[in-house]
């Protein structure tokens, strides 16, 4: 008997049949104002996501922090990072309450604003956590993020760094402290190759900079062609109250 493809009617109105049943018996709701979301909806509703800060790529802040010893391409992201506007419950819902498919939903979102990546950058690497505080978050939202723009642009996704030493919050740091607490903190994986390579490193908040450019350091000392960073937000300027509201990894 010849097996049916993936994509075959069948399939298809089987899975539908179990996506309604799940959210029958397990709701799903928009963790920024707690609506139900739609059947066409994942993560946060869009009516949440249309009143957030848009970030203005070449208005906006943020490229003026990746200043540093490594040379940063480009920098794109979703939105502004503020006490007000919805993103910040939003980027706390995916960090600390378990709504994994919020990273999901702001790589594809990042994929449909920034099409012409696929044309740009040849791999997508998420700035990694420490083993031990993704056992206990359960997931790396960077790669999530990192998962969901390599679904829309086709980039691929490599796991090429490794978080060789574990750090504490950061919350509170200014950038020296930052850079001086991340410096060294980001090693190349024995499997990983990025000489010659264009390379999109991926995170979900771009406070002071610090972590991305610890991050992008072994890519550039392993001759990576290009090195940008895309985030799903961008704090303002930062002060110590919104240093304060943003959670380190």
């Amino acid at each position: 008997m010849p097996m049916r493809k993936n994509g075959s009617p069948h399939s298809l109105r089987l899975r539908l049949f179990v996506r309604k049943a799940l959210d029958f018996f397990f709701p799903r709701y928009c963790p920024v104002c707690e609506a139900m979301l739609a059947e066409t909806e994942i993560g946060v509703c869009s009516h949440c996501v249309v009143k957030m800060p848009r970030y203005i790529e070449g208005i906006q802040y943020g490229l003026d922090r990746l200043n540093g010893d490594i040379y940063i391409d480009a920098l794109h992201a979703l939105f502004i990072f503020k006490d007000d506007g919805g993103v910040r419950p939003m980027i706390h819902a995916l960090k600390y309450r378990g709504h994994a498919e919020v990273g999901e939903m702001l790589g594809r979102m990042a994929g449909r604003r920034y099409p012409m990546l696929s044309r740009e950058y040849d791999l997508i690497v998420p700035v990694p956590l420490h083993p031990r505080k993704q056992r206990e978050r359960g997931y790396n939202q960077a790669l999530l993020i990192a998962r969901g723009l390599s679904h829309v642009t086709g980039i691929p996704v490599c796991e090429a760094l490794i978080r060789s030493t574990y750090t504490e919050s950061q919350t509170g740091q200014g950038y020296v402290e930052r850079k001086t607490t991340m410096t060294g903190r980001f090693a190349l994986h024995s499997a990983a190759h990025p000489a010659g390579v264009r390379i999109l490193l991926v995170d979900d908040v771009l406070t002071t900079g610090a972590t991305v450019q610890a991050a992008a350091e072994p890519l550039a000392a392993a001759s990576a062609a290009k090195i940008g960073v895309l985030v799903a937000a961008v704090t303002r300027r930062p002060s110590l109250r919104t240093l304060l509201s943003v959670a380190a990894e």
